[in-house]
Parts: structure tokens; C-alpha cells; sequence
């Protein structure tokens, strides 16, 4: 994984990522047995995975922020034997995100914030399959994530260079964490 970032001043503040995910060596069978009962092995595969992402980001008040990421992501197997080959898929889909700092809109509420993430928002172009035995594009759904958070405003916090937060997220379609 490899990110960088800047600061563009009032046009937001831009970033880029890549991520390569990958497992090698990965024993390749057919249906066969070897006389001692092992799998008879054709060969060995890789498989990996490849992500890139360019986000952009802009506070347009000092309570309301927001943010939107493309990614592209690749990937598939390198080296299967037969006559099937390897097999691929890519994607192209959007993320977008908000941030209210409602200390923004008044000091009462110092330290409590709402965020919300539309991930493959529009579904994105769907993962697009080649050379499997139907080379599918399978939907992307929209997920929506929201977290609120509270960092109390303490002095002798501030004054350790330290931040205690409080934070509560649901994700209805993988799951919720505290």
C-alpha cells in the first residue's frame, strides 16, 4: 500500500492510493490422485489483486466538510494450467463521504460529529468477469455508512496533547461496529 496527499489550498485537498493484495504458490490440482493418495498438482498460480484511488476533499464551512474517491480495482489469476486459463475482473466505482462538526455551528456542541459514506455509489460500473465460464457482470449495491462521534473538550486533554474519543458507527449492509 502506497497513498500521498496535498493540500491545494482552496480547491480542496487532493490524494492518491495504490493497494496489491496477493497470495502466490497456490497448488493447482485436477481430479486425479497420485499412487500415495495425494492430489496430483499441475502446477502452482498466483492470485492478486490491484487498487488504485484518487479522492478529493473540501471543508466548504467549518462544520460541513465532504469527499469523493474513484477507485479502480483489478485483478485475477496469474498462471492456471488448461485450457480455461486465467481469469480477470475489473471495476470503476465511486465513493462519497460528509462530515458535520456541529461544534462548527455552535460552541455548545464542541467535539460532536455526524459522518455518512456512500460507498459504490450508483453501483459503479458492476465487476466486470472475463474468461470465466460465463464472464458475468455482477451489480455492486450502495452502502451507506454512518457514524456519530464525541471528543470531550477537556482542558487537562489538551494540555497532554491527548484526545479521548466516543464513537458509534452502523453499516446495515456488512455489519455494524462500536
Amino acid at each position: 500500500f502506497t497513498s500521498a496527499a496535498f493540500n491545494g489550498g482552496s480547491l480542496g485537498s487532493f490524494g492518491g492510493a495504490f493497494m496489491r493484495f496477493g497470495v502466490d504458490d497456490i497448488p493447482q490440482t485436477d481430479s486425479t490422485l497420485n499412487p500415495d493418495g495425494s492430489p496430483h498438482e499441475l502446477g502452482s498460480f498466483s492470485q492478486q489483486d490491484f487498487g488504485f484511488m484518487l479522492s478529493w476533499g473540501k471543508s466548504w464551512h467549518k462544520a460541513f466538510s465532504a469527499g469523493l474517491t474513484l477507485k479502480y480495482l483489478s485483478g485475477g489469476t496469474v498462471g492456471l494450467q488448461g485450457s480455461a486459463g486465467d481469469a480477470s475482473y475489473t471495476y470503476i466505482g465511486p465513493d462519497l463521504g460528509f462530515l458535520i462538526n456541529f461544534g462548527g455551528m455552535t460552541s455548545a456542541l464542541d467535539g460532536l460529529s455526524l459522518g455518512l459514506n456512500l460507498q459504490d455509489l450508483g453501483g459503479g460500473t458492476g465487476v466486470q468477469w472475463k474468461n470465466t465460464p460465463t464472464s458475468p457482470t455482477d451489480t455492486v449495491d450502495t452502502n451507506a455508512k454512518v457514524g456519530l462521534a464525541f471528543s470531550p473538550q477537556m482542558q487537562f486533554l489538551k494540555q497532554a496533547n491527548s484526545v479521548i474519543n466516543f464513537a458509534i458507527d452502523a453499516d446495515p449492509k456488512y455489519g455494524s461496529n462500536t
